[in-house]
């Protein structure tokens, strides 16, 4: 529970991309706790109750001292100082998994004959845990780990004062779930961040705030709310100025009045937006995804058109315009798989952003809207003169803008369109990028319509053009040149930014005139995590001092261990797709999987075969190798239908029961108490290092490679299992 509420507050506070680092410090707070074990014999012969109760008292503490605390993502891939902080950030975070980990642990080598009851028991309560999210906010969550982790110290407990103990600390956690007194908790904001950089702007002020369990929203007054993304240096009156909304406080828009005379709005017709309006004048049908009811919403008020508008959260409703009639809270694929009537515009929003701002961890960010998939949907949804209409800030040298370029193409050519090149048109302003893909071939009439907007307002229409340019030679299938990465972007592979080609380093960094922190941006920086990881596993297990339990076992630890978090990383990714939303993906497979590899476990001990971990790494494997086919299928099956969160989550945990029994079942036949420890130790760095090489994989292989080697990686443990057995390790 407390796991997956860090991860929200650290997406908020730096970005969805870290939030994902919550899993690897879970991983590597228990895989600490084998060096204590393994070297502190009062630590491993102590009493165990004492390590929930610090758990239960490190929360608050943590979560205030972290508090203190300003980590600017983007200054780590120039400066060395920035890198001091996120090592303590990272430090402090890990301690509360580390009582959790030394608690299990210790249970575990002073009882391995109840394996499969104390890892079972283990994994349901997590998997529980992580459903509880969903009914509380992010800060209050963390206040009832910290009282369920109190009452299991209260329970262990032998000793009275330690009983004593436990109740106050469960008296503080209640006293901060019922008071909030989140600004001595709430972790700061990266200087880097959407809203702390508008509340910079000279006479800003942070007016509201609002919260559900997936989203923050922060209502400011300020200059800085991107009011005129892309704006005609034609016009000269001046912008209205509006509050600005922030959506987990970076992705920034304008709050515009609901009614539009309220406001002189002349100038949203010399912005790019306005583009679609003036090939099809007469009222169209517009349907808004993930434009948070901003400029996009009052683009089709301004021309008399009726918008329809799909969010991730019904908290933009009520803070936008809650009497508008036309929003639909829904998954985007869901809703455009069950829609029967068309459109004549699609708008994606890609425009809340940080405009031409970028980060190392940028490569790591996911929109499901601008995939092959959601964008063959959404052309199936136009009418016969309708487009689908992308707008993009300018970030020099082009990555994402020919990316895109080729994923429309990909979609066209998936809905059977022959000729894709006379569906597309591309328009460039000062500040921004306009992508359309058209219903059907685009007509002189039109193509006369789009020259004449671009010349009354400055903008240059760049494709279709007479003149040659590489985004014409993209579309005719030429090679330009780029040393970058510019495949479509698809649910394997679903990172729009991820651009990085290992073999074209040196040419990326010449094309950047010399800047590495571009191989970062690209996709490099996974890999440097990668790398870290690495070390500290090894320094974790150094510590540990080498435990002669014999490398068959070795190997059966570390590979269940990859297998795994394989699995679970790839799980998040499909279900986020269906979802649209990582924000509640995570939770359902994080949750899931526990839950259903605890009742494996549960269920395991009542299995009396011998080779029972063998044969569970055999079923495990076939369910990897079953994801990596039929769960994508499976998911555009389900998503013409409305999604049950429960019901996903029960889904994931009936398929997760076999991968639950491989770890006790092979942990149940061990007597020694410091091997425990030392495996245990194995299996959780494995797990740190899969995490992140699975994120660091999966840009460049795919999701579907990520599970192909979960299985491989059980199959491999199945072999280990065989041959630590006919060698007697065990």
């Amino acid at each position: 529970m407390f796991e997956v509420s860090l991860a929200r507050l650290l997406s908020i506070a730096h970005g969805q991309e870290l939030s994902y680092m919550v899993i690897s410090l879970a991983l590597l707070g228990y895989g600490i706790a084998t060096p204590l074990l393994s070297r502190l014999r009062k630590v491993r012969e102590g009493d165990a109750s004492k390590w929930p109760l610090a758990l239960s008292i490190s929360i608050p503490l943590i979560l205030a001292a972290a508090h203190f605390i300003s980590v600017d993502s983007q200054r780590l891939v120039w400066e060395w100082g920035p890198w001091l902080k996120v090592s303590i950030f990272y430090f402090l975070f890990t301690i509360p998994f580390l009582f959790a980990g030394l608690t299990i642990a210790s249970l575990l080598s002073k009882m391995p004959e109840k394996s499969f009851l104390l890892y079972s028991g283990d994994l349901i309560g997590a998997g529980v845990g992580a459903l509880l999210p969903f009914f509380f906010l992010p800060l209050s969550s963390c206040w009832i780990a910290a009282i369920l982790s109190a009452t299991g110290g209260i329970l262990l407990a032998k000793d009275i004062k330690q009983k004593i103990a436990g109740a106050a600390l469960g008296g503080l956690a209640i006293f901060l779930t019922i008071f909030k007194p989140t600004d001595s908790f709430e972790l700061k904001f990266s200087p880097s961040r959407g809203l702390p950089t508008a509340l910079l702007e000279p006479g800003a002020k942070l007016k509201e705030t609002h919260w559900s369990p997936w989203t923050r929203i922060d209502i400011f007054s300020a200059a800085a709310a991107r009011v005129a993304p892309g704006l005609s240096l034609n016009y000269l009156s001046d912008i209205p100025k509006f509050d600005g909304i922030a959506v987990d406080g970076d992705q920034i828009f304008p709050r515009i009045n609901d009614d539009p005379q309220y406001y002189d709005l002349s100038f949203l017709d010399n912005l790019p937006q306005a583009l679609p309006y003036s090939l099809i004048p007469q009222h169209p049908s517009v349907l808004l995804i993930h434009t948070q009811g901003g400029v996009e919403r009052f683009e089709a008020v301004f021309h008399r058109a009726f918008a329809e508008l799909i969010e991730k959260d019904k908290l933009f409703r009520s803070v936008q315009f809650p009497t508008y009639t036309g929003w639909h809270i829904v998954p985007v694929r869901g809703y455009l798989n069950r829609k029967r009537q068309p459109y004549d515009f699609i708008i994606i929003g890609h425009l809340g952003g940080g405009g031409a701002l970028s980060t190392g961890m940028s490569s790591m960010r996911q929109d499901f809207n601008l995939m092959v998939e959601t964008l063959r949907l959404a052309y199936q949804n136009l009418t016969d003169r309708g487009f689908v209409v992308v707008h993009l800030y300018r970030l020099p040298p082009e990555r994402l803008e020919y990316r895109l370029v080729n994923t429309m193409i990909e979609s066209l050519k998936k809905s059977g369109v022959e000729d894709p090149a006379k569906h597309l048109s591309i328009v460039r302003s000062l500040q921004t990028y306009t992508f359309l893909m058209s219903r059907n071939p685009i007509s002189q009439e039109i193509f006369a319509k789009m020259k004449d907007f671009c010349n009354a307002k400055g903008f240059e229409l760049i494709y279709p053009s007479q003149n040659s340019n590489l985004f014409s030679e993209l579309i005719a299938q030429k090679d330009i040149g780029t040393p970058f990465a510019l495949d479509p972007i698809t649910d394997d592979r679903p990172f729009p930014e991820q651009s990085l080609r290992l073999g074209n380093i040196k040419k990326i960094v010449a094309a950047a005139k010399g800047h590495w922190q571009i191989v970062l941006e690209g996709g490099g920086w996974s890999f440097a995590v990668f790398l870290q990881t690495i070390l500290a596993s090894i320094l974790i297990l150094g510590l540990s001092g080498a435990v002669r339990s014999g490398g068959h076992l070795n190997l059966y630890f570390l590979a269940i261990g990859f297998g795994f978090i394989f699995v679970e990383i790839g799980w998040m990714q499909r279900l986020s797709i269906l979802l649209t939303h990582p924000a509640q993906g995570v939770p359902i497979v994080l949750g899931g999987m526990l839950l259903g590899s605890g009742l494996g476990a549960r269920v395991g001990e009542f299995i009396k075969i011998k080779s029972l971990s063998g044969i569970a790494c055999f079923v495990a494997a076939f369910v990897a190798f079953s994801s990596a086919f039929f769960l994508r299928y499976a998911i555009e099956f389900v998503s013409a239908y409305p999604p049950s969160l429960f019901l996903l989550f029960f889904s994931v945990a009936f398929f997760a029961v076999p991968l639950g029994i491989p770890f006790p079942a092979m942990l149940s036949l061990l007597k020694e108490p410091r091997k425990i420890a030392w495996l245990w130790g194995i299996n959780a760095c494995a797990s740190v290092c899969g995490a992140v090489l699975a994120a660091a994989l999966a840009p460049i292989a795919g999701f579907t490679s990520i599970f192909l080697i979960a299985s491989g990686c059980y199959l491999l443990a199945a072999l280990a299992s065989r041959l630590s057995r006919s060698s007697a390790q065990i």
